[in-house]
């Protein structure tokens, strides 16, 4: 064989070596790569980005941590039958439990006892991890007691001599002029706040926060986490309302059914108008980012009502107060 020919055969015998070890480690790389399901990618470009995911009102850690080290109690509380309680009552640490620990009612009927009696109260605390436990303690609602005012001033009996020569003089009477008692609507036409936004709801005290109409879920989270300022995001044909319990927001945990709350913006016009709501129905529910569900997993969206308001009752921020309200006449 010629010195030409061997290199030749060398090489050829190189090439095939080489084009060997990368056939094999394009299958492997064809091997671990994942399928791509382009039927969920089709499915996902049709999402609503914008609005896919409801805003949590709470501000959630990374941290996990680990709470069976921590010193959890809690504390009997005792009420009047007229008076309201909270589940941040009953824990004696709350200053030192990390934002990363949830809590809840056990059952959800312990948000409602009203009557008096003894009634065994179980919050559970659950971290990150769904390591869980739970406490005890108890609420006692005492009956409201009714004290009879008693007049013991006695009359003194005068004995008045009248002569017929004497004239009685009348007294003049001065009229106190009262001032008008303002409404509700003409106290909040009256308040000074600015209209910024979409405007700004009220209730019966006068408490108030700006609304924004957020164009993403960043945007609805923003408005959320700043004072003074909250979401309202429209899904078809129903508006969510949401900001923080402890921003002020915790108020409509004091709203019954048949409050009013109002809705101060300026339309199309240029005109100062307000929107009166009425509350139509009060419970707990869930927020599972996509939707706003009632304790018996309603969508809220389905419920036809035109507003709902909610505010997180757990650091997790799963579990929600919602108000459902109509429009009043």
């Amino acid at each position: 064989m010629s010195k030409e020919s061997t290199n030749s055969y060398i090489k050829g015998i190189v090439l095939i070596f080489f084009s060997f070890v990368i056939l094999v480690t394009i299958g492997f790389n064809l091997y671990d790569k994942p399928i791509i399901n382009n039927e969920a990618i089709r499915e996902f470009k049709k999402a609503n980005i914008v609005y896919a995911t409801l805003p949590n009102v709470f501000t959630e850690t990374l941290e996990s941590t680990n709470f069976y080290k921590l010193p959890i109690s809690l504390k009997d509380l005792v009420i009047k039958e007229n008076e309201q309680y909270q589940i941040n009552d009953f824990i004696n640490n709350m200053n030192i439990l990390p934002q990363d620990i949830s809590y809840y009612y056990t059952l959800p009927e312990m948000n409602y006892y009203k009557l008096p009696g003894t009634y065994k109260i179980q919050i559970t605390f659950k971290d990150k991890r769904n390591n869980v436990i739970n406490k005890e303690t108890n609420l006692v609602i005492e009956k409201e007691e009714v004290i009879e005012k008693k007049d013991n001033t006695k009359e003194e009996k005068k004995e008045v001599v009248v002569k017929k020569e004497q004239v009685v003089e009348k007294k003049e009477v001065k009229t106190v002029k009262k001032e008008p008692t303002l409404t509700i609507e003409e106290r909040i036409l009256n308040d000074s706040k600015k209209i910024e936004g979409y405007g700004r709801i009220y209730f019966n005290n006068l408490y108030s926060i700006a609304l924004y109409e957020p164009r993403t879920t960043e945007e609805a989270q923003y408005y959320v986490d700043n004072k003074d300022s909250g979401s309202i995001i429209k899904y078809s044909n129903i508006s969510f309302v949401a900001d923080h319990a402890n921003q002020g927001f915790d108020i409509i945990k004091k709203q019954n059914i048949g409050s009013y709350v109002y809705i101060k913006k300026v339309d199309y016009m240029g005109n100062i108008v307000i929107d009166k709501y009425v509350v139509r129905e009060k419970m707990n529910g869930y927020n599972t980012r996509r939707q706003l569900l009632t304790n018996e997993g309603i969508d809220v969206r389905n419920t036809n009502y035109p507003l709902a308001l909610y505010t997180c009752n757990t650091a997790d921020g799963y579990h929600v107060t919602i108000l459902l309200l109509d429009k009043a006449n």
